[in-house]
């Protein structure tokens, strides 16, 4: 099992010089930091993050928010609402907060290495792949919560949406309406939240993922251009009803629908999973999709850190809901199945007025015995029927 000594061996330093690079206590230049760093993953040595952030005495109770660039560069709507509840809830625990907003990887790492970045701890939104900014956080060694995970086997907290309940639910509603070509276009297949999407349809289905993969296509980058290639091809198969991994996604999904001369939310239901312009619906027909609530998210995300960061706790996975806001590209309405029964419903009451009618004539304000049995035996008839029929 390789040590602290071992690492120290082999950069040529002192023991104490590698228990600083870890901890932060004192000043240790970037070249050896980066030297360490470099020997810890050729051993695969992994400090405990927390109890090195612990032991650091120079606490500042400043945490850090780092939000990821949109692939326009534009800021999102939601980080408002995220932002807010960060700052509120770490207000109340005595903490304060820096953001930071569309840093490259050069610049986080500097920032939160070289720069030695006063924070005892982060939270991480949305990081892909391989994200610098993660690498970067295990570099200073100090408590992490991600939003959004990329990998369940990160060394960090994480909190995300239930995708497979979500997907599950959203395939299910679809069927139920009456879709039965129900296509998914995911996003890159190495992310957890993808790999969660695609079990959570194949639960739907009740099959194994290999047996409906044919209904599954993956957008590594999740551009509008794989969006509109992968629903072009759906709609040649009879797609019904798309599920997007995000918006982005589902506007390609839209031009190829079109393009297809297909009316979107009548012939092919449209749905997706992600949506990042708040309560702003710029698609026409108005799309239909799942929302995080980033209120509830800051709010977990601030008091996991905080407790990471004072209680030394070990990494936990948290699951929440999501919000479905619908529209017309996909509506949650009455479906063919209940109109017919609806219809058969009213059928049965016209019916049944017209064979009371004939006991209740020139009745106007008692009913005899008789005809209140007649009555009564009707409307029992008439329940019966109904309830056999929902």
């Amino acid at each position: 099992m390789t040590t602290i000594n071992d690492i120290a061996k082999k950069a040529g330093v002192a023991k104490s010089t590698v228990s600083n690079v870890f901890s932060n206590k004192k000043y240790v230049s970037p070249e050896i930091c980066e030297r360490v760093m470099k020997i810890c993953k050729e051993l695969d040595f992994q400090p405990n993050f927390y109890a090195a952030s612990l032991s650091n005495k120079q606490k500042t109770n400043l945490i850090g928010l780092f939000l990821e660039t949109s692939e326009s560069g534009d800021y999102r709507p939601f980080y408002n609402e995220l932002i807010k509840s960060v700052l509120v809830n770490a207000s109340s625990l005595s903490y304060n907060v820096v953001v930071y907003y569309g840093l490259d990887s050069d610049s986080t790492r500097n920032k939160l290495v070289m720069g030695r970045s006063p924070i005892d701890g982060a939270i991480i939104l949305s990081p892909s792949l391989n994200d610098e900014r993660i690498e970067a956080i295990k570099e200073k060694l100090i408590p992490c919560v991600i939003i959004g995970r990329p990998d369940i086997n990160l060394p960090f907290s994480t909190i995300d949406v239930d995708n497979v309940h979500l997907v599950e639910e959203v395939v299910s509603e679809m069927k139920e309406s009456g879709r039965n070509n129900i296509y998914l276009i995911n996003s890159n297949d190495q992310l957890t939240i993808s790999k969660d999407r695609s079990i959570g349809f194949a639960k739907a289905y009740n099959l194994d993922e290999k047996e409906i993969e044919n209904h599954i296509f993956y957008s590594k980058f999740s551009t509008k251009e794989d969006g509109y290639y992968y629903a072009m091809h759906a709609i040649k198969e009879g797609a019904d009803a798309i599920i997007t991994a995000s918006e982005i996604i589902a506007r390609g999904a839209y031009e190829a629908i079109k393009d297809m001369n297909k009316e979107i939310g009548t012939d092919v239901a449209v749905f997706s999973l992600g949506y990042s312009f708040g309560e702003k619906n710029n698609f026409s027909p108005s799309l239909t999709y799942a929302i995080q609530d980033y209120n509830l998210f800051g709010e977990k995300a601030t008091k996991m850190l905080i407790d990471a960061i004072e209680n030394n706790n070990e990494k936990t996975n948290l699951l929440l809901t999501s919000r479905i806001h619908y529209h017309n590209s996909f509506k949650k309405l009455i479906n063919n199945w209940h109109f017919e029964r609806l219809s058969s419903i009213i059928e049965i009451w016209k019916l049944l007025q017209i064979l009371m009618f004939p006991f209740f004539t020139g009745c106007k304000n008692r009913f005899s015995r008789r005809q209140i049995w007649i009555r009564n035996y009707y409307l029992n008839v008439y329940w019966v029927l109904v309830w056999h029929l929902l």
